[in-house]
């Protein structure tokens, strides 16, 4: 048989690739390519690592145009979803409820608090995202949130600080505390034009890629990582990571000198900067969009913001094309439990809004109960809400005040005065 075989040119064959995601949709091709000899081993196989990996991103932007209408952002039902689903803890992804994707839920990420050596915070997310573990890592008081994000080796120590990662050499296991510096390591933006820094540390001794991804936040970054082996890693598996950071809600938090100094940073995502935070001689002022709200009281260092992030969506309702700011939580004293929140409502659409939707929106346009700013009884304790303007381009924002007593309430949220 090797006798007869040609030695004017190589083949290769590959069949039954197979391109399959959260949907279970799956698109399948195989792969020949045909090369001239003589050829050095080396380029050969370099050659046919390049056309391999040409056909398979084209097999996998076929399957994405295929199914585009069940998958994100397109499918029919992820506006009704974003609509109504807002991101209440660190980070959130959206997920298809069945094939069609014409239902889909908002799934929040939950997160273990740790300590690091040097007392910084490290939260570390329960589950896996699209394979890779999720955490934020907060920043040295010192350093400078654009030398921080830059410190992948830094960072990624910090992670094997808080997890147990080992190299096994004959009978002994030993802990891994470093990767070294990376290998590769560029910025890039995704769809919501979040920048972010990826890494990639090649280890020999498994023959595996560490891979990093982070996004800058007022206290420090948000990251992404795993580990691939080398041997079976698909050339379109960091393709499929860039593409699921898109669908990866993140709020960001911090006190309101970090957020002020986050906003106005050159780092900082587009929707982020609509956010304008200046201080005034009797407190401070917050924008954003068509809300302006005074705060008549002094920001403390102990204070803290989170802001919620969404999608904006194209005019047919069904594109998601950006981020936007959709709530702002405030809370004087982070260790308090009186809050205040401000939330964005977009008027409900007639194609993707439920019936009890539309009619909660048009009395909180009216200002009528309980959006009449009368202080509630509410589980344990007190609340009170009421809009904060007129409806603006379809949107209106509404005040909520919680606390543990009236008296809380009313010293708090009595001071607040909102502006168109």
């Amino acid at each position: 048989e090797i006798t007869k075989s040609s030695t004017a040119n190589a083949f290769f064959d590959k069949k039954n690739i197979v391109i399959e995601e959260s949907t279970g949709q799956t698109t399948r091709g195989n792969w020949r390519y045909r090369a001239p000899l003589p050829s050095p081993p080396h380029e050969l196989a370099r050659d046919a690592r390049r056309q391999l990996k040409k056909f398979t991103l084209n097999l996998w932007k076929k399957h994405l145009n295929r199914h585009k209408k069940r998958l994100f952002p397109n499918a029919k039902g992820l506006a009704r979803a974003t609509s109504s689903m807002k991101n209440e803890g660190l980070a959130a992804h959206f997920i298809p409820t069945d094939y069609q994707g014409l239902n889909w839920s908002l799934r929040t990420l939950d997160t273990n608090a740790m300590r690091l050596v040097n007392g910084q915070e490290i939260l570390v997310s329960r589950d896996l995202y699209k394979g890779m573990s999720i955490f934020h890592i907060n920043r040295p008081n010192k350093e400078s949130p654009r030398s921080f994000i830059k410190n992948a080796t830094k960072i990624m120590e910090s992670f094997l600080q808080v997890n147990n990662i080992y190299r096994k050499i004959g009978r002994q296991s030993f802990r891994i505390s470093s990767y070294g510096k990376p290998n590769k390591t560029h910025g890039f933006r995704d769809g919501l034009k979040r920048g972010w820094r990826y890494s990639q540390w090649t280890v020999g001794f498994n023959l595996s890629a560490v891979e990093l991804y982070c996004t800058p936040t007022p206290k420090g970054a948000v990251c992404l990582t795993q580990s691939q082996p080398l041997t079976t890693r698909s050339p379109i598996a960091t393709n499929m990571q860039r593409l699921a950071l898109n669908s990866l809600l993140i709020n960001y938090i911090g006190n309101t000198a970090e957020l002020q100094r986050f906003i106005t940073s050159p780092i900082a995502p587009e929707f982020m900067t609509t956010l304008a935070i200046t201080k005034i001689d009797e407190g401070f002022n917050a924008e954003v969009g068509n809300l302006n709200i005074t705060f008549p009281f002094r920001a403390h260092r102990l204070d803290e913001w989170l802001v919620k992030v969404g999608f904006t969506d194209s005019e047919d309702g069904r594109r998601l094309a950006s981020g936007k700011i959709v709530a702002l939580n405030y809370a004087p004293r982070k260790d308090r439990p009186n809050q205040i929140s401000l939330n964005r409502l977009d008027r409900p659409r007639n194609s993707n809004s439920t019936k009890a939707q539309k009619v909660e929106y048009k009395k909180i346009l009216a200002g009528a109960a309980p959006y009449n700013g009368d202080i509630i009884k509410v589980g344990q304790g007190y609340a009170q809400f009421y809009p904060a303007n007129e409806e603006v381009l379809r949107t209106i924002w509404l005040v909520g005040c919680v606390g543990i007593s009236e008296e809380g309430i009313e010293k708090m949220c009595d001071q607040l005065s909102t502006s168109d």
